[in-house]
């Protein structure tokens, strides 16, 4: 005799989701609603399927034995192939009861059940990483720069004098990137890195590649432009300022990795000098290490750098390894972008 049985339903709490997931949940509530309200009999054809299914489910309680169970199933697959062309002949989707999960992975919550427990899905991974990334300093459109996807074949083969040539120079700068970014992560002490060469020379983007590389790996990192940072350190004196000096030099002198694009940009005066100094020596002093664009060539950079330019130079070649790019390839960057876009 096959037993009768009540089961409690489940109630489906708010608080057990975030609110990014309870509206989620909502919206395909209401457009399940919508779709039923307007064609009555996909309503109909899906109530027929729960129903066949929840008996399905409670096979064991139903004393269903094996014969009924795959008879009963081969009902049910027949209804969703009626139900699907059904939906197919109204130009509905498949999907329309499904919530719209922006990550499907882990359906908005953040993280998914693995065979150690629940981790953090890849999803917020990603986001905490472009977190990271407007927190260290890194500009949002070099986000995306990496070691890997670096086109080398953008730089000449050839030197019209006969010299090094632009593509064997860059991958010589990009192996020494390389070598630093994986000695930060490794051993956390190594000499630091000048890379000298002209506007449009992919400096920035060599820089961002160590950045995110490093960040990536969850080494912290403080990427700055010099006269952006100048700019900030002069804001903080005005009264209402929301940028304290002394936070914002502490934050560059103790960075366990100091990245500084286009150093010597701007002439430098008695008080940027003195201010660079101090930050050069403070790191140098503690063996920490920095990495230092600059479209200056060595000789150049020193004088820029004013009164303490010699000073600042000693202490940066001392701590860093000098490597450099050659010839511009920023307009064969854009013509790609450009051909890409249409």
């Amino acid at each position: 005799m096959r037993g009768r049985y009540c089961l409690m339903p489940f109630v489906f709490k708010p608080e057990m989701t975030s609110p990014k997931q309870q509206k989620k949940l909502e919206e395909a509530t209401r457009r399940r609603e919508k779709v039923f309200a307007e064609h009555p009999e996909v309503a109909e054809l899906d109530a027929v399927i729960k129903k066949k299914e929840f008996t399905l489910r409670g096979a064991n309680f139903h004393g269903l034995d094996t014969k009924e169970r795959q008879q009963l199933q081969g009902e049910i697959t027949k209804l969703k192939g009626k139900f699907n062309k059904l939906l197919s002949e109204k130009g509905i989707p498949e999907d329309f009861k499904q919530p719209r999960w922006d990550c499907p992975k882990c359906q908005d919550r953040g993280e998914v059940l693995t065979s150690e427990g629940y981790t953090r899905c890849s999803c917020h991974q990603e986001r905490d990483l472009s977190l990271i990334r407007r927190q260290a300093g890194l500009p949002p459109r070099y986000a995306e720069a990496k070691f890997a996807t670096a086109n080398l074949d953008l730089y000449p083969a050839k030197d019209s004098n006969g010299k090094e040539t632009p593509r064997l120079k860059a991958k010589k700068a990009f192996k020494a990137a390389q070598e630093f970014a994986h000695s930060q992560l490794k051993e956390g002490h190594s000499q630091g890195l000048l890379i000298d060469g002209p506007v449009g020379s992919g400096k920035t983007f060599l820089l961002a590649c160590i950045t995110n590389e490093l960040l990536a790996h969850g080494k912290p990192v403080r990427y700055i432009s010099y006269s952006d940072f100048l700019f900030l350190v002069r804001l903080s004196f005005a009264p209402d300022s929301p940028y304290s000096e002394y936070q914002l030099i502490h934050e560059i002198e103790q960075a366990p990795v100091l990245i500084i694009d286009d150093l010597g940009t701007e002439q430098a005066t008695d008080f940027s000098s003195s201010l660079l100094y101090r930050i050069i020596d403070h790191r140098y002093g503690r063996q920490l290490p920095f990495v230092i664009s600059t479209s200056c060539s060595l000789n150049e950079l020193a004088r820029r750098l004013g009164f303490l330019g010699e000073k600042i130079m000693q202490r940066i070649i001392e701590s860093c390894r000098v490597c450099g790019l050659k010839g511009d390839i920023r307009q064969k960057l854009i013509a790609k972008e450009r051909g890409k876009d249409g």
